[in-house]
């Protein structure tokens, strides 16, 4: 059994529930998640809103004996959610512009997630890292998606899709430039989008948060 790990910034990884007390600034609605029982969690410190920058503050919880990191990095780095709340709520050209400026970030992004994840490398120099990326959050194919904010047509979805792609791309190159995990959970996703008959990501609601579907990624995580 795996015997300690560190999940820093947010993830969408799978678990069973451990209650974890976080500030309320963190956003933290479950602990780890583990659908096999393999893992010991020894320490959670993800936060929600985090930047690469921040990584180096987090590797505090982390040691010599700790052979397990789990790591999600790169979409606040270039304001990701900015782009997508813009394309929820404006038009297809607006969300396009949204989209090529959050991405014209990437090249800076990169270079603070080199420097966070060095920091992960020397905290935890025995320690397996998984960088996951990110799920494509709409299913183009099932039409446009009606919101309380507005309409996401499925032009919009596609541009949104190409830009969390060419985010993972970046993610993945600096993973292995580390000799890390790239965990790439698009095609687990594919099909289940927000829009999708059977979500596996909560579309937005009241609070205007989009959330994964805990129930889904519980069942994709089943040995």
């Amino acid at each position: 059994m795996t015997r300690s790990a560190i999940l820093l910034r947010p993830a969408r990884a799978c678990c069973p529930t451990i209650p974890v007390p976080a500030p309320a600034r963190c956003r933290r609605r479950l602990g780890f998640v583990d659908g096999r029982k393999r893992i010991v969690l020894d320490d959670f410190v993800a936060c929600g809103g985090a930047k690469a920058v921040d990584i180096p503050r987090q590797v505090t919880a982390l040691d010599t004996d700790t052979d397990l990191v789990t790591v999600s990095v790169g979409g606040n780095d270039i304001s990701w959610i900015e782009a997508v709340a813009t394309c929820i709520l404006a038009d297809e050209a607006t969300c396009e512009g949204a989209v090529n400026r959050s991405h014209s970030g990437s090249p800076a992004a990169a270079r603070s997630a080199r420097h966070g994840i060095s920091s992960i490398d020397r905290a935890a120099p025995n320690a397996r890292v998984l960088v996951t990326g990110y799920a494509r959050l709409f299913s183009p194919e099932y039409g446009d998606y009606v919101t309380p904010y507005g309409t996401v047509t499925a032009a919009e979805q596609q541009l949104m899709n190409d830009g969390a792609h060419l985010l993972n791309s970046v993610i993945a190159a600096r993973a292995a430039a580390h000799g890390f995990t790239f965990v790439d959970v698009t095609k687990r996703f594919d099909g289940h989008g927000i829009n999708a008959p059977e979500p596996w990501l909560l579309g937005l609601g009241p609070s205007c948060a989009l959330r994964t579907r805990y129930s889904a990624v519980r069942r994709w995580c089943r040995p």
